[in-house]
Formats: structure tokens, sequence, C-alpha cells
């Protein structure tokens, strides 16, 4: 899950900046491109849970009663959901978080909050992985994306050397694209904009990856799949880069590349205006995981829609309908989605009634 990418500036989705992401490209000629995708909510705590839940979340990271703004963040950690490395790990697989952050970022606590049984930070994929020889994007001390995919390929390594024989699912969220940062090491010879240079930096490190996975083992048996936490921040320097057209929402398309050898997918597929709601469904039904109660508000790509238009969040008042002309605030919707709209707003509330409730999905599942 790329931090804040949004599918405009990819080359596989139309960017306007050539050569500006020729490995994540050459994934999506081999992949199915899904496109009129969208993130349903921001930012990326919301995002990276909120899809591994297909849900909402009131609390954010920084902001007010956020992960990382409350005096201790494990009280956040008790609200019931079920979630996509939970129904994996039921199902006998092994499941994996790699995060750039430190051990002491509340971050870390909202992966393990999610399920997942190993959730390795900066100083462990450091310690554990690369043997001391991370690199740290300067002037945040988190990991750059190069070692960051380094640690996975690792990893990868690993367990194929030990023999694992348990299916595994692996999720990592760099933070090099990151609004407002300093650009990483690999710059982009036609502009000096930073939103820009900081896409072709991940590029590079994923190219690299890439190159490594596609000759190793796993080219033949597991999926790989690139997408975002979210859309591209709208701050001046992506405005600028974006160029005519762009909305400043913190809402919008954002890639989703799914390279499957074990099915026969389409090239591309159309959204058609659903959003990331859709990504634990999704991805649960590429993987043949058994049925099993959740409490997801998205259905599968691969599914009717149940709703004429996806409903998308990013905080307090702040709703927006994603359709295959783009996304919508409140003030521009078409009629003809003034209903759905507004009852999909009538949704969303009763969502966030049962989070405070604590009724998202029961302790015991037979009571759901």
């Amino acid at each position: 899950m790329a931090e804040g990418v949004s599918a405009r500036m990819l080359g596989a989705y139309g960017g306007r900046y050539p050569g500006l992401t020729p490995n994540l490209d050459r994934l999506a000629r081999r992949a199915m491109r899904v496109d009129n995708y969208f993130n349903h909510t921001a930012a990326t705590y919301r995002g990276v849970g909120g899809q591994m839940f297909s849900g909402f979340a009131v609390a954010g990271g920084a902001g007010e009663g956020g992960w990382e703004r409350v005096d201790d963040p494990e009280a956040l950690t008790s609200t019931r959901r079920q979630t996509v490395p939970m129904l994996l790990a039921d199902a006998g697989w092994d499941t994996y978080f790699l995060a750039p952050h430190g051990e002491d970022k509340p971050f870390i606590v909202m992966l393990r909050s999610l399920g997942f049984e190993h959730v390795l930070s900066r100083d462990s994929i450091n310690r554990k992985l690369l043997a001391g020889h991370a690199r740290m994007r300067k002037g945040i001390g988190a990991l750059e994306d190069q070692s960051l995919l380094a640690g996975l390929r690792r990893l990868l390594e690993r367990r194929h050397a030990r023999q694992a024989s348990a299916p595994f699912f692996i999720a990592l969220y760099n933070i090099g694209t990151h609004a407002f940062i300093k650009p990483g090491p690999v710059r982009y010879a036609g502009s000096d904009n930073p939103v820009v240079n900081k896409l072709h930096n991940l590029d590079a490190a994923f190219g690299e990856f890439l190159d490594w996975f596609q000759a190793s083992p796993y080219a033949d048996n597991t999926v790989l799949v690139f997408t975002a936490d979210h859309a591209t921040y709208p701050e001046p320097a992506y405005r600028e880069a974006a160029g005519a057209g762009l909305k400043p929402y913190f809402v919008d398309r954002i890639p989703l590349l799914v390279l499957d050898p074990l099915h026969r997918l389409p090239a591309t597929m159309d959204a058609d205006g659903r959003n990331s709601l859709s990504f634990a469904p999704t991805l649960l039904q590429l993987l043949g995981v058994p049925q099993a109660d959740n409490a997801f508000l998205g259905r599968s790509l691969f599914e009717p829609r149940p709703r004429a238009a996806g409903i998308a969040w990013t905080g307090p008042g702040n709703y927006y309908l994603t359709t295959r002309d783009g996304v919508f605030g409140a003030g521009e919707i078409p009629p003809a989605l003034q209903s759905t709209f507004t009852c999909s707003q009538a949704l969303v509330r009763r969502y966030f009634r049962a989070e405070r409730e604590n009724h998202i999905f029961p302790a015991d599942p037979a009571d759901h």
C-alpha cells in the first residue's frame, strides 16, 4: 500500500510525466489494471485499517482523538472488527506487516490491533532482516523505500530457505511518498517537483524488488498487488504536478494492479466508481479464503455492485460520492445520485454509531 499515490500520476493510467513510473507501468502491462477505482477514506491510519476491515474509523492519526493524539493508543484497540489478517489466520495463513516507522509509533499499535501476527517496524526490519544496513529518509527517521522493499525481499528469501509451507499474506506501507517530506535518493530528470521526485524514487525501489520477484520461486504461485492507502494529499506541489482536472479533495482515483499467476484475469477492469471498501472482499475472493462472518461494507469487484456510486468519508462532515465520472462533494452531487448520497451518508453514520457502541462485530460471531 503506497503512501498517498493517485492513479493519475502513473504512466499506466495516463500520467503526464514520461518515464516517471517505468517499473509500475511494467507491472501494469502484466497485471490486471483496475480503472475508476477510488480511496474510500483518508489519511493513513484510516486508509490502511479501513481497507483491512472494509469500513470506516472515526480515529485517524494526528487529528483530534487520533492514534497519535490520545494518551493511551491501546485504548483504541478495543473496537471489535473482522479483518483480512484475522480471517487469513483462521484459515492457516501466516500474516505480516512491514512498516517504516519506529517501534514506538502508534501506527504499530494500530497494525497489531488489525490482527497481523508479525508486525515488523523500522527497528526490527533493520536489525533482523537488513543486518543494520537500512537507509533512513532524511528528516523523519523512517525507513527509506529502498530499504523497506529490501526487507520484504529478505523476508521472502528466508521463508523459501526454511521451506515454510503455510500460505502467507504480507502487507507493507512506505513513507517515501508522504506529503511535505523531502524526496529520496532517486530523482526524476524532467522535474524538480518534490511529489514527482518522491514517486519516481518509490518506482525505482519497487523496480529492484520486481526484478527479483519475477526471477524468484514466488513468481509462479504468489499474487502481487500494488495499491495505495489513499489518494495523494492535495498540497500545492501536487496540485501543480497533477495538472488540470484535479479537484482539491483527499479522494481521487487510486491504482490497483493485481498480478495473479493463479487465475485468468482480464487485462483491465472498470471499477465504475467503486472504492477501496471493495479491497478486502476482492482480495479474499482471489485468494479463495473460505467464507466467514464479517462486517464488511464493501463487496468484491467481481460481484454486482450494491449501490449506484461509492461513498467516501475523510473526516467530520467530509462526505463524497465516487463515480465513473469522478468524485463529487456535497453541493455538487448530480441530481440523479442525490438519493444515493443521502442514503450512503446515513449508512456511514449508522456505522459510526455501531463503532461507538462497539457493535460493528460481536465478541461471539454466532451472535452476528
